[in-house]
């Protein structure tokens, strides 16, 4: 798939070991991994509260109906 995102890299920039998350020159790769996962947690979220208003939209409905018919 093609993309039109940047390549950041830095040199000459120093870190202490204790800073560096997973292993050197892999940051890139960890960023994704938690931007994937964060991607399907919130679609799995919206999902949720579309299935919330479309029950909500229905309940309604049903009451006015009630209403209406009685």
């Amino acid at each position: 798939m093609p993309t039109d995102h940047t390549t950041l890299s830095f040199t000459d920039v120093f870190l202490p070991d204790s800073a560096i998350l997973g292993k050197e020159g892999y940051g890139l790769a960890l960023g994704h991994t938690f931007v994937r996962e964060n991607r399907l947690r919130q679609a799995a979220s919206s999902l949720g509260a579309a299935a919330s208003i479309r029950a909500s939209k229905l309940s309604t409905q049903v009451e006015l109906l009630r209403l209406l018919i009685l």
